[in-house]
């Protein structure tokens, strides 16, 4: 699961997203145990201390940051948005203009997989490219 080459360090760390699901820690070694050990919490870049950017709440700022890895990601929006099979959805904006496809097209979700989401117009889609249909009652 640890990936070298998605750790942002203090040279980088302006790259972090507002916030995002991860580990910090202030050293690799450290990071990488957290990461067998703990879920995944959420972490902030905060540019005050340059030696150590990465903020998350009730910990230390860390040296390094590594992001959760996508399957987790996929899971936690599913469980929080009570997204299964059958599940109605519609892409965003940006997916929507990538798949030439209208924005307000609404799709079934037929097939879950660890890194993708299958819709009823055989697409496959990342969970971050789609939007809840809520319908009213």
């Amino acid at each position: 699961m640890f990936d070298l080459s998605k750790v942002l360090t203090p040279v980088d760390a302006f790259n972090l997203p507002e916030k995002r699901l991860g580990w910090t820690s202030k050293e690799l070694s450290w990071l990488k145990t957290d990461m067998q050990e703990q879920l995944p919490y959420w972490v902030r870049y905060d540019d005050v201390d340059e030696d150590f950017p990465f903020v998350a709440e009730g910990r230390r700022n860390g040296r390094y940051f590594h992001p959760a890895p996508y399957p987790y990601l996929q899971h936690r929006w599913m469980r929080d948005n009570g997204v299964e099979v059958g599940t109605k959805v519609h892409l965003n904006e940006q997916a929507a203009k990538q798949k030439f496809v209208s924005a307000d097209t609404i799709f079934e979700i037929t097939k879950i997989e660890e890194n993708c989401l299958h819709l009823d117009s055989g697409l496959k889609v990342k969970y971050n490219e789609l939007e809840m249909v809520y319908e009213s009652k």
